[in-house]
């Protein structure tokens, strides 16, 4: 009884350990989950708030910039420094050092990868995300209930707002299949395309 008294005491104060470095701004080891949607922690809930959330730009580009240039367009806009990279010739794309613009596009991979980023703090060098949500399924190595999944990638949402990344473009695809984890929702479309942009990305 002795050894697992301490062992627990070991496993608690590693806890406390990992709690503290979080608060810290050290990396840490899983994502902040959101609250519930509702007490009834439903999945029409859960999946409206997520709708809503990933269909409202929370940054809305300049008025001289066009539409031809789509989830691209604030590469242009010269309230964020990415702008005067391009005319300075110094923006990077697809760089393994400083990325400017970082293209995601994994076929359902995309939550894990984006956790991991996160919690990595790769993003804090990316002045650009440009990523691709497959919602047809809960993705590679989501597990858990319909309600619990549609948290989950809500929750991976906000610690990119609470990583000073703003959402300035939505698409939601009209040619793929209308299908939110495996049903029809709204005549939603399983596949969206967002653009966000870092705020606090340097010169």
């Amino acid at each position: 009884i002795g050894v697992w008294v301490v062992r627990i005491a070991q496993y608690l104060s590693e806890i406390q350990l990992f709690e503290n470095l979080e608060s810290d701004g050290v990396s840490r080891w899983k994502i902040r989950l959101e609250p519930w949607a509702a007490e009834t922690r439903g999945f029409q809930e859960e999946a409206d708030r997520f709708l809503r959330y990933i269909s409202t730009p929370q940054v809305q580009p300049q008025p001289s910039q066009t539409e031809h240039h789509g989830s691209w367009l604030l590469c242009l806009d010269r309230r964020f420094s990415l702008a005067q990279r391009i005319v300075s010739k110094h923006c990077r794309v697809y760089s393994l050092r400083s990325v400017d613009v970082l293209k995601v596009d994994l076929e359902s991979a995309e939550w894990k990868i984006l956790e991991n980023l996160i919690l990595e703090q790769v993003l804090d060098s990316v002045g650009l995300l440009l990523l691709e949500l497959h919602l047809q399924w809960a993705g590679f190595e989501v597990g858990g209930d319909e309600p619990s999944v549609v948290r989950y990638w809500f929750s991976l949402l906000r610690e990119l707002e609470r990583a000073h990344f703003r959402l300035y473009h939505s698409y939601s695809d009209p040619s793929k299949p209308r299908l939110f984890l495996h049903r029809n929702l709204r005549n939603t479309s399983s596949s969206f395309t967002l653009g966000w942009v870092n705020t606090r990305f340097p010169l």
